[in-house]
């Protein structure tokens, strides 16, 4: 298979912190990709998704220039990952990019899991966070294509499920029930006028009911940290 030579970069920026999923909190560098096989109702990255608004501003970056790019934004190191996200990352082979990025970093890989790639074995991916769709996304998961990333993955797996409403939280019991080995965490949605008092209320509203629910026992309950503390604007 020949190896790409680029990829289509919408975006790199940090350090920041993660905002969500098992690593929320730690230092990172992230890694956007343009493109998405998926159109969700409500998408807080369509700027990485459509086409229209995809022309003219991605760049198409080789490996290396990735990797200067990444290290020129932390010269000093301060962050031990760096998070590919999206848009949906995995439209596109990985392989050469994880060589080129090999030893810099660890790898969290951020996906809804519609497709599968083995450069997902690659050993500089530490982590893999799919995000499988509920009910308010207008989607809806292939659990087959789950199985396949848990069979390859095991620990490295864990799934993020954004809850929006009740439909959603039952949806993240389905996922929870018929994967129950697998790391999960709640993700409070959000929408663009929310306000921090308005944010922690939902996110009160939604440590109840899944504190109700034997289906989440373990299961932590998380805010989007970087909303909470800087709403939608883009950290760039």
């Amino acid at each position: 298979m020949t190896k790409r030579k680029s990829y289509p970069v919408v975006e790199i920026y940090g350090p920041t912190i993660q905002g969500e999923g098992l690593l929320i909190g730690l230092p990172t560098l992230f890694l956007r990709l343009g493109g998405c096989d998926y159109r969700c109702s409500w998408c807080d990255s369509l700027f990485a998704v459509l086409p229209d608004q995809l022309r003219g501003s991605v760049s198409h970056m080789s490996p290396t220039d990735i990797l200067k790019t990444l290290s020129d934004k932390d010269p000093t190191g301060h962050c031990d990952w760096l998070t590919l996200t999206g848009g949906n990352p995995l439209l596109y082979d990985l392989e050469s990019l994880f060589e080129g990025l090999q030893g810099n970093w660890y790898i969290n890989v951020e996906t809804q899991g519609s497709i599968w790639r083995d450069c997902l074995l690659h050993r500089s991916v530490k982590k893999v966070t799919v995000s499988p769709k509920p009910p308010s996304s207008g989607y809806s998961p292939d659990l087959d294509v789950l199985r396949v990333y848990k069979h390859h993955l095991g620990s490295k797996l864990n799934f993020k499920v954004v809850i929006f409403n009740e439909e959603d939280l039952d949806f993240a019991g389905f996922i929870r029930v018929n994967f129950p080995t697998v790391a999960m965490t709640l993700q409070l949605g959000t929408v663009t006028d929310d306000t921090a008092t308005s944010l922690c209320a939902k996110l009160a509203l939604l440590t109840e009911l899944a504190l109700s629910d034997t289906r989440f026992t373990g299961v932590p309950v998380l805010p989007q940290l970087h909303v909470l503390m800087w709403g939608h604007r883009r950290r760039v």
